[in-house]
C-alpha cells in the first residue's frame, strides 16, 4: 500500500527513535537481578551522623531505677524518685517512692514519700506518706508511716513507730576504762623544834663607894 516500508509506515525519524536503548548504549552492563529502582515519591532515609551527641535523657527518667530480678546490689542509694525493685537490694535508700514487686526483697534501711510492698522487707522502713501493703507483701522489722492500707493477706512482724518517732540507734559501746591505783601516800613533813632565843637581861649597877675610899678600904675614922 501507499508509504509501506519496513517500519510500518513510520517516517524515518521516528522509526529512529523507537529503537532499544540497549542498542544506541552498549557499552551500559545490565540491571542486576531483583534490583528495584528507587522511589522518586519515598520519604527520604535518615542518615546516622556520628558527630551527633546523643541527647540527655530528661530529669524524670534520671531519677528512676530499676533492680530486675536476676541482680542483686548492695550499698547506699540517695535522690532517687523511684526504686523499683524486683530483685534483692541490700544497703541503705533514700527515695520519693519505692516499689518492693513480687519476688524482690529489700535488705536494709529505707526513707520514702510513698511505698508499695509486693514482696519481703526486712530492716527500717519509714514512710511519710502512704504505706500500701499488697496482699503477697511481707515487713519484718520496724517501720514507721503516716497512712497504712493493707490487702487481705498481707504480713507484718515487726514494730509500729508513730511517725515522729524514729527507732532508736543502738549505743555506741565504749571500751571499759582501766581502773585507777592509788597513789601513795606523801611523807608527812618533819616537826622542828623552836630554836632557843636568847634574852639579854639587865643587871642592876653597883651602889656608890663613900669618898676616900681606895681599893676596897674603909675610909680613915674622923679625928
Amino acid at each position: 500500500m501507499f508509504g509501506s516500508s519496513k517500519t510500518g509506515g513510520q517516517p524515518p525519524e521516528r522509526a529512529k527513535a523507537a529503537e532499544p536503548i540497549s542498542e544506541q548504549f552498549d557499552d551500559i552492563p545490565p540491571m542486576p537481578a531483583g534490583f528495584t529502582p528507587p522511589n522518586p515519591t519515598a520519604p527520604p532515609k535518615k542518615t546516622f551522623n556520628f558527630s551527633e551527641r546523643s541527647k540527655p535523657a530528661p530529669a524524670d527518667d534520671a531519677a528512676h531505677l530499676y533492680i530486675g530480678a536476676n541482680i542483686r546490689l548492695k550499698g547506699e542509694i540517695a535522690g532517687c524518685d523511684v526504686m523499683r525493685v524486683e530483685g534483692v537490694y541490700e544497703g541503705i535508700t533514700k527515695a520519693r517512692q519505692l516499689v518492693l514487686c513480687p519476688g524482690g526483697t529489700f535488705l536494709g534501711t529505707a526513707e520514702v514519700e510513698e511505698a508499695e510492698i509486693e514482696g519481703v522487707f526486712e530492716g527500717i522502713l519509714q514512710v511519710r506518706g502512704r504505706l500500701y501493703l499488697r496482699k503477697s507483701g511481707r515487713i519484718r522489722g520496724t517501720f514507721s508511716y503516716g497512712q497504712l492500707e493493707i490487702e487481705r493477706g498481707g504480713e507484718i512482724d515487726g514494730r509500729i513507730l508513730p511517725f515522729d518517732k524514729k527507732p532508736a540507734a543502738k549505743p555506741v559501746e565504749r571500751p571499759a576504762e582501766p581502773a585507777k591505783t592509788a597513789e601513795p601516800a606523801k611523807p608527812a613533813a618533819p616537826i622542828v623544834a623552836p630554836q632557843p632565843v636568847a634574852v639579854a637581861v639587865a643587871r642592876p649597877a653597883p651602889p656608890p663607894r663613900p669618898a676616900g675610899a681606895v681599893n676596897g678600904s674603909s675610909p680613915a675614922p674622923a679625928a
